[in-house]
């Protein structure tokens, strides 16, 4: 009730509603888990904005932001159009994206005080805001009350009059439209299609039947439906319902706007769909949003559309559209509230509220004996308690609770509470679950579900049946489970038995969901697991004895870091009978408990997809497929040479586009695969596969020995920007010698599965980097997860968890432990892991051992290295952290096939020992009465071999197993001598031996004892024997020789029940550019003698070369060991707290990003060494903030190292020449606001850890391409850092200080020139010697900071000015490098660079606005020392810039922070010589614009603007008749100061362009000093005293002398003769006295120059005159002058003159030029003069001032 009554109170502040007609912010959602969905998949915060005007706008230049004191927060981008009463969404997600989906770059606060408004492009003006808004919840929105009658209007119903042609030939385009002639057409009614069997035959109209032209004949047909529409006033919503198979393309009025399954390409006259559409989701309405298009309706209208079949001898075909409008009646806005059930994107409505309060049960729900009493509770005095106990949902005519509840049965009671004006309470449930005495005494030392059914329920449409999760855990105190108190978690929910062939198994395993009131999917978190709603009740014990195979492989998969489903051990009662929950009758035994492998950050990180997202980048994720059975009712994808499931999304969910995008994917990933550069690391089967995923899915699977492995239960996922990762692994009750015999001996490569062949390894495993990965891998994890005591231990800890509750398992059910009881089923496992584990160890070459571990030692210290070699093998190492083993190209080998698939063969099956002379060596043998034909021996009694059988011996092996194959080839002489490699390509069911003249090369699935009856030792399924194995026999080159050969091949079936076999050889031999022995590193001969810092990396190298794993050779994969890698550090220690910083952090870019890149990718990370000496990187990492973790590096005395995003954006901005610096990129983002960032060392200790902030003592110069910069001291104080001196940061150096790179400023631009007048951009030196920049940049994008190049030479001299014009920076137009300044506003920068290009990290410059004709924009500065860059009055090439533009409009006074309920108000006036057109005229900051009817102002004339209604104002304040009030303005000024301008309308000379906006004065005021703390809410406003001085000046401006203000009257009104300050009337008409030339104090300074230096006229005491000195600056003397000048002075220029006679006068511009100006805080500034060159003190040389008038 608090928060509802916070509602109440706050709803008519919150909203600041718009003047009629502005866009609005309709509804926001703060705190959003499910409501809406972005084309990332998240369920990101977003806006809704509205347009409630007539006429469309363009909402670009507006601006979203989520914090009061930064009202440019988010830019919207141009053009955004809003049509009438339409609306767009704009996420606020904090992902910063401008094309396609719009994301802001802030997120939302769901805290009450909350802030969100909409900006002016002004940057200023409020159009609307959220003041301090209430909080937020879970997927309630909060907005505007829509008002107005919504209706309904369906255009174009089910069975509308159409026409329809299924066209012969092309007929082009124009059908689509409404002036297309189809009076030849066939008329009908929708719906259009055709049934062959059954399901579509009753959605068919009159004469919609087309089978009979287009069944065999063409895919296509076309459809005109016409349509009409009175009015289209009020329209908001068009929506496309479409049933449709397989696909379709509709046009409004000949425009495209929906399509569902379009072909590839432009579609044609004969066009199929790109994919199905299933026939269960063609039945129903697909909805596509087509409100972007109602501007195409018209009277009347035709909704064309071409609909597509997925091939002409498809079963069936359908299009049945709906079009449907939605109209509102007198729309208008209500008031800020909850919405229970947002609507982005559509109308709010009128249902605003929150729900009345949650119902409290006295008794929580249990397990009972006898009877309870159930009080309930609600927190208002005023709301119904209404309840069931059916199972119903209760509604205001259920039960009333008036006393306590007697529950007597097992019962599920639901609550709800009522009250008036609240939307009915949530529904709150407890299950009470009545004990027989059994089950009252039973007790657990694991948690126990029970599945209750109560007095019954509903089926889900997902066919789970209903019932009643209770979770029970052990009592904290006592450690047992008992089902007589309270259970942990109670749920409705779902159920259904699980599983395929285990369906028909005694004890089932259960696929469970939690239901929420509605019966849908309800989060749940039972044993402390993450939240879902999907859980598996997993009972495997058929084939799983231990009962915790797939408990153990999970567990294991978890701990090398790749996810698997979490699991718990629990006790399992189901009670579906009714009646008391008993132990006799209801208890199932043991049970895993765990998760479904489900898409959320928890578990799959696979983004969402929803069906909405259909392009890039949102469509590359996320993805989970398998490898499995289908689920009931689908059909799958094919890609990649495979038959795939969906998992998520579900099939029906996925579209045709998804669809297509995956299978595209997957295709490539397999062509990748299959093509010759395949091992490229770039372009091959990398760029699709995450290597490292499969290589650990791979090693789970070949430890366990999987029966099931990669064919089935297999799984793989795809997320946005990544690539197919394996995993995760699903199904192992069948390995590690369960029940299931092929995965008994631990000795052996192949299970069920040939791992090592089947269909995509198979290409992986010819490739020798990608086994030398898996090798390196197997052998990392058997020193961590791997390790026999690790993976015994884990056995050990679920064996010491079930042996209590197994007991009782196995007395419940009939399979029973084997090995004697159930601990020698759990010592058997052990005992076969252990055994697999030293199997596979000596599986491959041997890996390396050193005598000392890695650490610090002094330098002579000496390593020793050893290893188990044999058979030629030696171990090789280096001392820099390199391989020794070099890189493998693993390209296909290209060389000369001696044999292949067309090559003549001998056949026989044999029935007797025919010995071993047909095997070659001893020719002539005599095979005449063998089989002859050509290669390609076996039969196939289904299908599948059929295309590479030319010989079929089926009736040949009847009974046999064996059968001999003789293959005669020659070989030329001189070919042989140059070939070095030679490769056996083998197509095999199921095993084989190769012998070459007479040796044994190679064999596979062999027995060790070999004769005419052997058999293969195992099967090689169906999909690896057709795709040919290559195996390395180099070896064996030598047993070729010139002339005729023979390869002989005994070809093994499994058993002579098989139903096929098959034998196809090819033999390869080359000459192989990188073959040989090739090694890197050092040849390992005595011990290594340490001098300085080594990383150490050992390998044992076997020149034999590796073998096939069904070789039976040793060592397979490769000829390469697993490495040994150690770090000694010699005179160096590990980075720790003492020794590494974070030094610089670039967490908010300058915004460089554009369509491709976004901005984010340009943040880095800088650390450095702050120690004495050297440190190592190695293994230091980020926690929190990002992920890095630093390889192998030592980092000196004070170097740097960096961190960065991206490479490629980082490289863009800063070049190459840091790329040293760089060690790597690193994942995740850095928060623009601020975040916790901390570093830890190797070992995981806290080097540093601080959280940085945008607010607080944190320096708030450091955003948009500021850097933070540490200065010394805790970094956890914000003020121990400070913002970067330039933008861009310093990136690994030093930042440089003026003395490195001097100030050199952008002083003046000219953008929009007119003749003779040239585009130019001035710079300025202010330091008094010259500064060389020759090689430094010009640029208007600092993402391409090398547009323009400076000039070798150029030189800008020391207080002087160099200028650039556009026939410099833009000298072939259109043309890069070179870019051109844009009238209309941009900004320019000046980026310092040396002579090779390098970025010396020093950028100056600034953005501008709209220029007039012939101004320019440049730097003046104020009295406080702070440069503005405002419009000036002239350009003033290679000169001190002129005074800003403060005219013919400026604001003399301004009210910006009254008194409480006091209002604003802005006073402006003419203070030219000429009326002004005010129509048209905006005044920025509160975003009031002068309507076109509106009267000029004219000279002196004063108007007022005011934020209330004008005529109060008037009345309020008095303000005199001839002096027009405007208002109320939309905006707000900002208590702490901003700017505010005048701006007019311009043309901009350019035909066929806008007009341009320029101001003409800007005032930026400030609360601070010397700014009058009197006009700070203490009721006075600022009075400008100089109206045409600078209105950014504080010193032109007072507080006026009363509250209140004085809006509409000046009464200081400045003279129109600055003399009248002082002279009388009457001494004003005695030109001796007051004339310009006159000196009325006779201090010899004449009237005209003591005013324009700020003296006094008529005191001779306060005569100012010209001051000058010598300046000594590196080892010379510069002239400096000094002289005050009166503020705001436009009637006379001070000009300075020199001579070195005093007789000879002339201008100083070559001797000397401005540096400063100081503000005296007297209403006077002293301007500082400094000379060019050094001087001799020595020279004569005098100056003069004089006062100059002005026009």
């Amino acid at each position: 009730m608090r928060l509802l009554q916070t509602h109440r109170a706050c709803a008519l502040l919150l909203s600041s509603l718009p003047l009629s007609g502005a866009p609005v912010i309709s509804e926001f959602m703060a705190d959003n888990n499910s409501a809406l969905y972005d084309e990332d998949g998240d369920s990101s915060d977003w806006i809704e904005l509205y347009n409630p005007d007539p006429n469309a706008v363009d909402l670009g230049g507006y601006f979203l932001t989520n914090d009061p004191a930064e009202r440019m927060g988010w830019e919207i981008p141009a053009p955004t159009i809003l049509p009438a009463g339409g609306s767009v969404i704009v996420f606020a997600s904090n992902k910063d994206r401008k094309v396609g989906e719009l994301h802001a770059n802030f997120r939302l606060s769901k805290a009450a005080g909350g802030h969100l408004a909409l900006v002016d492009p002004d940057g200023q003006t409020i159009v609307q805001e959220y003041a301090g808004y209430p909080e937020q919840f879970e997927d309630f929105s909060y907005g505007l009350a829509q008002t107005g009658a919504t209706s309904m209007e369906i255009l174009v119903p089910e069975n509308s009059a159409c026409t329809i042609l299924v066209p012969t030939s092309d007929i082009g385009t124009t059908w689509r439209g409404p002036g297309f002639d189809d009076t030849t057409w066939a008329d009908a009614t929708t719906g259009i299609g055709y049934e062959r069997s059954g399901g579509y035959e009753n959605l068919f109209g009159a004469d919609g039947d087309v089978e009979s032209q287009t069944y065999g004949t063409n895919s296509t047909v076309y459809i005109r439906i016409p349509f009409s529409l009175a009015e289209r006033e009020g329209l908001t919503s068009l929506n496309l319902r479409m049933k449709y198979d397989d696909g379709f393309i509709a046009f409004l009025n000949g425009t495209e706007v929906a399509s569902g399954n379009p072909p590839t390409g432009a579609p044609a006259w004969n066009s199929d769909a790109s994919s199905d559409h299933s026939d269960s989701l063609a039945v129903a309405f697909e909805d596509t949003d087509i409100t972007q298009h109602t501007a195409l309706l018209q009277n009347n209208n035709v909704l064309a559309i071409h609909l597509l079949n997925g091939d002409t001898t498809s079963s069936d075909l359908l299009c049945l559209p709906r079009l449907e409008a939605e109209f509102v009646s007198d729309p208008g806005l209500g008031e800020a509230g909850y919405f229970q059930q947002s609507s982005p994107g559509g109308s709010n409505g009128t249902d605003q509220g929150l729900p009345s309060g949650p119902v409290t049960f006295s008794v929580h729900g249990r397990g009972f004996v006898g009877s309870l009493s159930v009080a309930l509770t609600t927190g208002s005095p005023s709301a119904q308690i209404r309840y069931t106990t059916n199972g119903d949902i209760p509604t205001t005519t259920s039960s009333l609770y008036t006393s306590p509840i007697s529950i007597t049965s097992s019962t599920l009671l639901r609550t709800r509470s009522f009250e008036t004006g609240l939307a009915p309470g949530t529904v709150d449930e407890m299950g009470y679950i009545r004990l027989n005495n059994d089950a009252q005494s039973f007790s657990s030392d694991i948690p126990v579900v029970v599945m209750e059914r109560f007095s019954g329920g509903p089926s889900a449409s997902n066919g789970k049946s209903f019932t009643f999760f209770a979770f029970f855990e052990p009592d904290q105190r006592t450690r047992r489970t008992t089902l007589d108190g309270p259970y942990t978690l109670g749920t409705r929910g779902g159920w259904k038995t699980r599983g395929s062939s285990s369906t028909g198994f005694p004890k089932k395993a259960y696929s469970i969901e939690a239901w929420n009131e509605l019966n849908r999917n309800r989060n749940i978190s039972p044993y402390g697991l993450p939240p879902e709603s999907d859980w598996i009740l997993n009972a495997r014990s058929r084939y799983d004895r231990s009962l915790m195979r797939n408990a153990f492989i999970y567990e294991l998969s978890n701990q090398i870091g790749r996810y698997a489903v979490r699991t718990r051990y629990v006790e399992l009662f189901k009670n579906d009978n009714g009646g008391n929950l008993s132990y006799g009758n209801d208890y199932d035994g043991v049970y895993t408990f765990m998760e479904k492998i489900s898409r959320d950050k928890e578990r799959v990180p696979a983004e969402r997809l929803p069906a909405s997202v259909t392009s890039e980048p949102g469509i590359g994720g996320g993805y989970m497929l398998k490898i499995d059975r289908l689920d009931p009712g689908d059909s799958g994808i094919s890609a990649g040479g495979r038959s795939l499931g969906w998992v998520y999304p579900k099939e029906d969910d996925a579209t045709g586009a998804q669809g297509n995008w995956i299978r595209n994917y997957i295709n490539s990933m397999n062509d990748a695969l299959n093509a010759p550069d395949y091992a490229d690391p770039i372009n091959g089967y990398a760029r699709h596969i995450d290597v490292d995923s499969w290589i650990d899915h791979h090693l789970l699977n070949v430890l366990t020995l999987n029966a099931d492995a990669l064919r089935l239960s297999t799984y793989f996922f795809k997320t946005r920007g990544g690539k197919i990762e394996f995993g995760p692994i699903w199904d192992f009750d069948r390995s590690m010698e369960s029940t299931d015999s092929r995965d008994d001996n631990p000795s052996t490569w192949s299970g069920g599965t040939n791992y090592f062949t089947y269909p995509w390894w198979n290409r992986l495993f010819t490739d020798e980097n990608f086994w030398q990965k898996y090798i390196d891998r197997y052998f990392e994890l058997r020193d961590g997860p791997f390790a026999t005591g690790n993976v015994h231990s884990i056995i050990d800890s679920m064996a010491a968890t079930l042996n209590e509750s197994q007991v009782r398992n196995f007395q419940r059910w009939s399979d029973q432990p084997r090995f004697g009881s159930y601990q020698g089923e759990v010592n058997h496992l052990k005992t076969w892991l252990s055994t697999r584990l030293n199997w596979m160890d000596g599986q491959f070459a041997p890996r390396p051992t050193a005598n000392r571990p890695g650490g610090t030692y002094p330098a002579g210290t000496t390593v020793t290295l050893s290893a188990p070699l044999s058979g030629g093998q030696k171990i090789y190492y280096t001392l820099d952290g390199s391989d020794p083993r070099p890189q493998s190209e693993s390209e296909t080998l290209e060389g000369t096939t001696l044999f292949g698939e067309t090559q003549a063969v001998k056949v026989l099956a044999p029935a007797d020992n025919i010995g071993a002379t047909w095997q070659g060596g001893s020719e002539p043998f005599n095979d005449n009465s063998w089989r002859s034909g050509t290669n390609g021996v076996g039969y196939e009694r289904s299908s599948g071999y059929d295309p590479y059988i030319n010989i079929d011996v089926d009736d040949a092996m009847s009974n046999r197993t064996s059968c001999y194959i003789r293959i005669p080839f020659n070989v030329s002489g001189a070919a042989l001598a140059t070939w070095n490699f030679m490769t056996l390509r083998m197509r095999y069911d199921d095993g084989f031996v190769a012998y070459l003249n007479g040796t044994r090369i190679m064999s596979a699935n062999d027995p060790a004892t070999l004769n005419y009856l052997s058999s293969a030792t195992q099967t090689n399924d169906d999909g690896s024997a057709i795709t040919f194995e290559s195996f390395n026999v180099t070896a064996h080159l030598g047993s070729l020789q010139a002339g005729q050969n023979i390869l002989a091949i005994h070809a093994l079936n499994e058993s002579t029940g098989s139903s096929d076999f098959l034998n196809q050889a090819s033999l390869v031999a080359g000459f192989d550019e990188g073959g040989g022995d090739g090694v890197g590193g050092v040849e390992y001969t005595g011990p290594i003698t340490l001098n300085s810092t080594s990383r150490l990396v050992a390998r044992v190298y076997d020149p034999s070369g590796g073998h096939s794993t069904s070789s039976g050779q040793t060592p397979v994969g490769t000829g390469w060991g697993a490495p040994l890698e150690i770090e000694y550090l010699v005179n160096e220690v590990p980075a720790g707290p003492s020794s590494l910083v974070i030094s610089e952090i670039m967490h908010d870019p300058y915004d460089l990003g554009d369509t491709v890149t976004e901005n984010g990718a340009f943040e880095w990370i800088e650390l450095r060494n702050i120690s004495g000496g050297p440190v190592s990187l190695t293994g230091v990492h980020f926690s929190d903030g990002i992920d890095f973790v630093f390889p192998g590096r030592t980092l000196g005395a004070g170097e740097r190292v960096l961190v960065v995003r991206d490479l490629a954006a980082f490289r863009r901005v800063y070049g190459t020449g840091r790329n040293a610096f760089i060690a790597g990129e690193f994942d995740l983002a850095l928060d623009n606001q601020g975040e916790l960032l901390t570093l830890r060392d190797r070992h995981g200790a806290t080097i540093q850890s601080f959280t940085y902030a945008e607010d607080g003592d944190w320096p708030r110069g450091a955003q948009d391409g500021y850097s933070l910069l540490y200065k010394s001291g805790d970094p956890a104080e914000g003020a121990n850092w400070t913002a970067s001196r330039s933008l861009l940061g310093s990136p690994g150096t030093t930042e440089p200080g003026s003395a490195e790179v001097p100030d050199l400023l952008v002083n003046e631009v000219l953008t929009n020139s007119t003749l003779p007048q040239v585009d130019t951009i001035e710079l300025y030196n202010p330091n008094p010697v010259d500064i060389a920049i020759g090689g430094w940049f010009l640029t208007d994008d600092l993402g391409q900071p090398g547009k323009f190049r400076i000039p070798d030479g150029t030189v800008v001299p020391g207080n002087g000015f160099t200028s650039f014009d556009e026939s410099d920076f833009n000298a072939t137009p259109g043309v890069d490098p070179g870019f051109a300044l844009d009238s209309y506003g941009e900004e320019t920068f000046l980026v310092a660079a040396d002579p090779s290009g390098a970025l010396l990290d020093y950028v100056n410059g600034f953005a501008f606005g709209d220029a007039s004709a012939g101004v320019p924009y440049g730097r003046h500065v104020i009295s406080t020392g702070t440069a503005h860059v405002v419009p000036l009055t002239a350009p003033t090439s290679n000169a001190a810039n002129a005074s800003p533009v403060a005219g013919p409009l400026v604001i003399t006074e301004l009210m910006y922070h009254p008194t409480p309920f006091e209002p604003e108000f802005i006073e402006i006036q003419n203070v030219s010589g000429q009326p002004v057109p005010l129509a048209g005229a905006e005044v920025s900051g509160v975003g009031f614009v002068f309507e076109g009817t509106v009267a000029d102002l004219e000279p002196g004339e004063l108007i007022v603007l005011t934020e209330i209604d004008p005529d109060t104002f008037r009345t309020t304040y008095n303000v005199p008749a001839v002096v027009a009030v405007y208002g109320p303005y939309p905006g707000k000024l900002d208590n702490g100061g901003e700017p505010l301008r005048i701006r007019l309308s311009e043309a901009s000379g350019i035909p066929d362009t806008p007009d341009l906006l320029v101001a003409v004065d800007t005032v930026i005021y400030s609360d601070n000093p010397p700014w009058s703390a009197s006009a700070d809410g203490l009721g006075n406003s600022l009075e400008r005293t100089v109206p045409r001085g600078y209105g950014g000046e504080p010193l032109n401006w007072r507080a006026s002398a009363s509250t209140g203000g004085t809006p509409g009257r000046v009464e200081n009104n400045p003279p129109s003769d600055w003399r009248s300050q002082f002279f009388t009337p009457a001494e004003l008409n005695d030109p001796d006295l007051s004339g310009l030339l006159a000196d009325a104090d006779g201090d010899l300074l004449v009237n005209a120059l003591e005013y324009l230096l700020g003296s006094d006229l008529r005191d001779r005491t306060s005569r100012s005159g010209l001051q000058i000195s010598l300046l000594p600056v590196a080892g010379g003397y510069y002239i400096e002058l000094a002289h005050t000048l009166r503020n705001g002075v436009s009637e006379f220029a001070a000009v300075i003159d020199q001579s070195s006679d005093l007789g000879n006068w002339s201008g100083s511009d070559g001797t000397i030029r401005q540096h400063s100006t100081t503000s005296n805080g007297d209403g006077t500034s002293t301007v500082t003069y400094r000379g060019n060159q050094p001087v001799d003190p020595a020279l004569n040389l005098y100056f003069r001032i004089r006062a100059v008038a002005l026009p």
